[in-house]
């Protein structure tokens, strides 16, 4: 939890920062050296051992973020926490700027499991009313599970709307529990 929320320190620095036209860009970039670094074990190794100098690393780096073609400001971002020893928080700082350009950008993601396929007009409706109702852009994944037995359930962020069956039947069951 500490390390998250370190990794969103540094993903709100960085985009404290930037304009407004740049985030997806510089989102792109910081994303690209994550998944390289998380999928090269040599460029891990590199970046990671203290035996080997900074200005190498550094070097490793810019060359990098040259052949990307990355933003400036990316890649002097991606020094910084290089210099600070982070290269291992990279993935949850990328991970942070994502939520935050969406965030910025006024668009959320709708998590859908629904109990039968959805249709994509029914989608489509789905992600009408909830634009209205949040005031943002929704971006919607949809996932089947059929122990629901009939609804749906859907989660915003830290938002859960549960008009499954099941939820339904527990509830009922919790109140019988209970004695009413």
């Amino acid at each position: 939890m500490l390390l998250k929320s370190l990794a969103s320190t540094y993903a709100e620095g960085f985009m404290e920062n930037l304009e407004a036209e740049k985030y997806a860009e510089a989102h792109e970039d910081i994303s690209t050296f994550a998944e390289l670094y998380a999928q090269e074990p040599r460029i891990k190794l590199l970046l990671g051992n203290p035996a080997i100098p900074e200005e190498e690393k550094s070097r490793l780096v810019a060359s990098i973020a040259e052949r990307g073609r990355f933003l400036e400001i990316s890649r002097n971002f991606l020094m910084l926490v290089l210099k600070n020893g982070r290269m291992g928080l990279l993935s949850d700082i990328a991970e942070s700027i994502e939520e935050l350009t969406r965030e910025y950008e006024g668009r959320v993601i709708a998590n859908i499991t629904s109990a039968l396929d959805l249709t994509g007009e029914q989608v489509e409706r789905l992600r009408n009313k909830l634009s209205m109702f949040l005031g943002k852009t929704v971006e919607i994944n949809v996932a089947i599970d059929r122990s629901l037995i009939g609804g749906m359930v859907i989660r915003v962020g830290d938002k859960i709307i549960d008009s499954s069956v099941m939820n339904t039947l527990n509830n009922v069951k919790e109140s019988l529990i209970k004695g009413w």
